[in-house]
């Protein structure tokens, strides 16, 4: 995930994904770290069935187009597209570039709103979520 859209989910550039990158160094020679390979494996997991969890309600709710304009945009750098504009985005799906920036900014935030859920079931505490969400999105709920 670029650095970018990494701070419109409200990440530090510091705190990147880089869920390809993951996918393509798996196989490693020697892993000092074993704690921080499962740590990336968690997040990696815990970010893919929020966006999973976006799909799904975005489905429901009748808005495949803002969750296409995220998936094109945002999700291209994970399946070795080229990301592209805004105004390639809005030709294809027949929007206006406006659209495709509010689209955009609603799929981020219910991005956001999906991953905090999906770390509030998997934490014993309350010190705990907030601890992982500040590491996780770069700042508290």
């Amino acid at each position: 995930m670029n650095p970018d859209r990494a701070r419109h989910l409200g990440q530090a550039p510091d705190r990147l994904l880089d869920l390809r990158g993951q996918e393509r160094h798996q196989v490693r020679e020697f892993v000092d770290d074993h704690d921080e390979v499962f740590y990336r494996e968690w997040v990696r997991a815990l970010f893919e069935g929020a966006v999973d969890d976006l799909r799904a309600q975005a489905s429901a709710r009748g808005r495949q187009v803002p969750f296409e304009v995220f998936r094109r945009y945002d999700l291209a750098d994970l399946r070795d597209e080229a990301q592209p504009t805004y105004s390639e985005l809005a030709a294809a799906l027949g929007i206006t570039v406006a659209t495709v920036t509010n689209h955009l900014a609603a799929m981020r935030r219910a991005l956001r709103a999906r991953v905090l859920e999906r770390l509030r079931e998997v934490t014993a505490s309350d010190d705990e979520f907030e601890v992982e969400a500040k590491r996780l999105l770069g700042t508290r709920r």
